[in-house]
């Protein structure tokens, strides 16, 4: 049977595979939601409607659908509200994105694009591409961000990244011919800024065919790291990880856990719920229908 995994999968074994073996081999998410995945996942849901060229209500009923979905149910396990990411907050700030894009540049080809790559006979990589455009005569990747950092460390960590690898690979395959160029679409998190210049950036980063080859061989490599370590049942810990965000890993308190091996510990059901995360599943809502 063949493995599928997306950029997600791929981004978190890279950075720790204990932090992957917690959320993908064992489906373990916190309870309440990390707040910028969810208003990142509700803001795609609306740019999608938009770029549909659905009038503004339907757009921010898309974001409000996923807001309902993704954090109403958790509010009483979250902290304070945050003032950066919130209904009300985005309200403001898509009314300002649909005035300041008014007029595109490019020409839009396809909304919430999914891919399906086989690399081998038993693995293959999967994902959803935000926007396929025509620009300056040829065919971009476009990947909305919400971001709240944007100094140029930022942006020069696109290049090298898996995420935007991967969808240009998937795009080239998708459409049986080279796209080399990726546009992030970012968009600042910010609580009262309403300059455009500042809310909004789009910056691009390209790859050769040649990468997109070494892609492929260096996603068929790693994975025989990770199934070596599915095989022996160990998961290292990238300690490098464990503290790089505000608030620190979800899964800090686990790993450090004085009294069980990890592998035997059953995380408190107070801070943790059980998420099957399915790419093909996902796929699939977006148009795929080919049998795995």
């Amino acid at each position: 049977m063949i493995e599928v995994i997306d950029p997600t999968r791929l981004r978190d074994s890279l950075q720790c595979l204990r932090s992957y073996y917690w959320h993908h081999e064992r489906h373990i998410v916190p309870k309440a939601p990390r707040m910028p995945l969810a208003y990142g996942s509700a803001v795609h849901a609306c740019l999608a409607e938009h770029y549909r060229g659905q009038p503004a209500g339907v757009c921010l009923q898309a974001f409000e659908n996923v807001w309902q979905a993704e954090v109403i149910p958790w509010q009483d396990d979250m902290a304070e509200e945050d003032q950066r990411r919130n209904p009300a907050r985005w309200l403001d700030v898509f009314m300002l994105y649909r005035q300041h894009y008014k007029v595109e540049p490019f020409q839009v080809l396809n909304i919430e694009a999914p891919f399906f790559l086989p690399l081998s006979d038993d693995l293959a990589l999967a994902g959803i591409i935000d926007l396929l455009v025509k620009y300056l005569n040829q065919v971009m990747v476009i990947d909305h961000k919400t971001t709240s950092v944007t100094y140029p460390s930022f942006f020069a960590g696109f290049n090298p990244n898996h995420q935007f690898s991967a969808y240009l690979l998937g795009a080239s395959e998708l459409l049986e011919t080279p796209v080399t160029t990726a546009i992030a679409n970012c968009i600042v998190t910010h609580k009262s800024e309403m300059r455009p210049d500042k809310l909004f950036i789009r910056h691009p980063t390209t790859r050769s065919p040649s990468q997109h080859q070494m892609l492929k061989e260096e996603i068929l490599s790693w994975w025989e790291v990770v199934r070596e370590c599915r095989r022996r049942n160990s998961w290292p810990r990238n300690d490098d990880r464990c503290q790089r965000w505000a608030g620190g890993c979800d899964y800090h308190g686990l790993c450090t856990d004085l009294n069980t091996d990890y592998r035997r510990l059953k995380p408190s059901k107070a801070m943790f719920r059980e998420a099957v995360w399915d790419p093909i599943q996902e796929l699939r809502q977006h148009g795929f229908n080919e049998t795995i």
